[in-house]
């Protein structure tokens, strides 16, 4: 576009239109620069893509499960129909293990038999021995009875203490 004259124009006008042109340049150079930073932008955000799917396919992707590249098909185990290589193959790869006894799991009861018992025996002292209603003091020991029964755990073992009390 050309410029025109401006010797005929007035001086405030003049001065109008070249402020104008130099706006007009300002911002055609800030134009320029953000449509630069835009591109650099732009380059950053496909870089950033890019790396996002690399690194979704290593966490996401297919490590070892892969495709044989020779055909090989999964065989179903609904079919009855098995072919004949797959046979051979199965047993060629068979072993046999020698079969062994499980041992039969104790019971509770059977574990609390074995334990080794300490017994503990509380005798009636000798103002107990006497009798409240006659003041006999000779009263005879009837039995034993049990109070309370408690493990300890022992390293190595576990034994049960048994504490009795003679009537």
């Amino acid at each position: 576009m050309e410029r025109p004259n401006l010797t005929d124009v007035r001086m405030d006008v003049a001065f109008y239109i070249a402020s104008l042109e130099a706006d007009a340049a300002h911002k055609q150079e800030r134009l320029n620069k953000q449509e630069e930073e835009i591109s650099k932008l732009n380059r950053r955000v496909g870089d950033l893509e890019q790396m996002l799917m690399n690194m979704q396919r290593m966490r996401f992707g297919r490590k070892s499960e892969q495709i044989k590249p020779d055909g090989a098909e999964q065989l179903s185990f609904l079919e009855n129909d098995v072919p004949v290589a797959a046979a051979k193959s199965n047993e060629e790869e068979t072993v046999e293990v020698s079969s062994f006894n499980r041992r039969k799991k104790r019971t509770q009861e059977e574990i609390i038999a074995s334990m080794p018992v300490v017994v503990h025996e509380y005798m009636l002292g000798e103002e107990d021995t006497v009798c409240p209603r006659c003041g006999n003091e000779n009263m005879e020991d009837i039995g034993k009875e049990l109070v309370y029964s408690e493990y300890e755990r022992v390293p190595e073992h576990i034994e049960r203490h048994d504490y009795y009390a003679h009537k």
